[in-house]
């Protein structure tokens, strides 16, 4: 060997078994000039792993459900060698067995391309809706690559995981509002039909009734019938609420009904909306032909205290001819004379009455009755 030259020598070797192999390499030659015998040690080390292998366990939950609630996948996979495995991820589903028992929600979580250690572990975990009844296998797998050799490697659920899918007890909710237009103070039913169309009787059924506004009106009867009602297999029963209109505009409200099935809560709801409009919006009101003398008396039937109470009178052919203001009447009030009609033409007039809140919003109340006093 030239001097400042190097040469390579190379050995293969075969791994017997896992664990720390030491070498020492020596090699001996001769000085050229001189003919002295030379020689060079070197020394190291080597980490001999046994290979990656995946193995895995599969569990879902619950183990008993009903149709349409959640099963829970989860996937361990194990890592039982020394080498890592990377790039480990799982199948896009947790195969389930039969397909068409369950729809995927989400997952796998995480979404793979991991790595596992020698000796550790890697969860996964799918999320499925329960479709059919009867019983559900999953079978998850996974996939990667062993960090040292390069070569592919899997798992597979040693052991299926089954669930039980049993028939669930299905609410369904309709309502209708009688009648869909009114005006204030006047009364609205609220019908809520309830029927379960599910293959499991619904226990404990009971309604329950949510106004968007609360002041939109006032409940006076109802629900009828009440809570506790059981409901089998494609049967149905009607709740009838009574609610008296408070306010003009949309009175909107949702119904619902909630119920039992082995154990689990089953429940429906629906929302519905009624016109309700100002009692006296352009409701003209006639009364008699007064002469001289007499003393014309609105009574009315306020449904509250009023800041302010106007009466307009008008001929046959709408022209106003009269009108009056009151302030602060209230409920027990009963009645307000209208003094100006003494000396008037006679008739027929008609009469129109408003009732406000203060900030101007308009208070109903019915006009009962008008008559001329002598």
């Amino acid at each position: 060997m030239a001097a400042g030259g190097s040469a390579m020598f190379t050995w293969t070797l075969t791994a017997a078994g896992a664990g720390t192999e030491k070498f020492t390499s020596t090699a001996s030659g001769t000085e050229g000039a001189l003919g002295g015998a030379l020689t060079a040690t070197a020394s190291g080390s080597l980490a001999i792993q046994t290979a990656a292998v995946l193995t895995g366990t599969a569990s879902a939950l619950p183990f008993t459900l009903r149709q349409g609630q959640t099963i829970t996948v989860t996937f361990w996979v194990a890592n039982t060698g020394q080498a890592p495995a990377v790039l480990v991820s799982p199948t896009a589903g947790a195969n389930p067995i039969p397909t068409a028992a369950v729809a995927v929600l989400g997952g796998p979580v995480p979404a793979g391309a991991l790595p596992i250690a020698g000796g550790a572990t890697q969860g996964f975990t799918w999320t499925y809706a329960a479709v059919a009844t009867g019983s559900v296998a999953f079978v998850p797998a996974a996939g990667g690559v062993d960090g040292n050799g390069g070569w592919p490697v899997s798992a597979f659920a040693a052991v299926p995981w089954s669930v039980t899918v049993t028939a669930a007890a299905v609410l369904k909710v309709a309502v209708a509002l009688v009648p869909a237009r009114l005006k204030i103070g006047e009364t609205i039913e609220v019908r809520m039909t309830v029927t379960n169309t599910g293959a499991s009787p619904a226990t404990a059924v009971g309604p329950s009734l949510l106004l968007a506004d609360p002041a939109a009106a006032d409940l006076t009867g109802g629900p009828v019938p009440g809570a506790g009602q059981t409901l089998a297999a494609g049967a149905s029963v009607v709740y009838v609420w009574t609610l008296t209109a408070r306010r003009p505009g949309g009175l909107t409200l949702t119904a619902s009904a909630t119920g039992q099935d082995g154990g689990f809560t089953v429940g429906a709801s629906a929302l519905a909306t009624a016109t309700v409009a100002p009692r006296f919006d352009d409701d003209l009101v006639t009364y008699p032909s007064p002469v001289n003398g007499d003393r014309l008396v609105v009574a009315l039937r306020l449904e509250g205290d009023a800041d302010e109470v106007r009466i307009e009178v008008y001929t046959v052919a709408y022209r106003k001819v009269w009108s009056g203001r009151w302030t602060n009447v209230r409920q027990s009030d009963g009645e307000v004379q209208v003094d100006a009609m003494l000396g008037w033409a006679p008739g027929p007039y008609w009469l129109k009455a408003t009732a406000m809140l203060a900030g101007g919003t308009q208070q109903s109340f019915t006009v009962a009755k008008v008559v001329v006093k002598r």
